[in-house]
């Protein structure tokens, strides 16, 4: 932050940091090129539960990117199912401790809301996914929703 005769706080969010300890080394840059080391920040994370960090893009016509966060090693089960419960995808993953993602591709299946659930050895989280029509338009959406009530 250039020269100061305040304190300067800085922050970094490790998004790929595991559950347990991490130890992080803070080195310093002075505008000559120089370096120091200036102390070192240790992170201690709790074991997390399964659980969904983000799924991409929603609404989606085609490709949905799901990451997850698991508190071990592995596999993991994912099951999609549409508006009247019926099983229409099923895939296992063999997820790392931490985070982890996988794609499914959803362009062949109906345009409507979608349940999509996940599992492991001792929990299940579910989310919703909309797949939309790449050609409709927001009338039709909104005909469709209004014939659906």
């Amino acid at each position: 932050a250039g020269n100061s005769f305040v304190t300067q706080n800085y922050s970094y969010l490790d998004t790929k940091a595991t559950a347990g300890l991490a130890y992080y080394r803070l080195l310093q840059t002075d505008f000559d090129g120089s370096t120091q080391y200036v102390g070192t920040v240790v992170l201690s994370r709790k074991t997390a539960t399964l659980g969904f960090t983000s799924i991409q893009p929603i609404p989606s016509s085609d490709i949905v990117t799901i990451a997850f966060e698991t508190p071990t090693t592995q596999k993991v089960s994912l099951i999609l199912h549409d508006i009247s419960g019926r099983i229409v995808l099923e895939k296992t993953i063999d997820a790392t401790q931490g985070i982890s993602a996988t794609q499914i591709d959803i362009s062949d299946f109906a345009t409507g809301i979608y349940t999509l659930s996940m599992s492991d050895s001792n929990s299940i989280v579910v989310e919703k996914i909309v797949k939309e029509n790449p050609e409709a338009t927001v009338e039709s959406i909104i005909k469709l929703a209004l014939k659906n009530l």
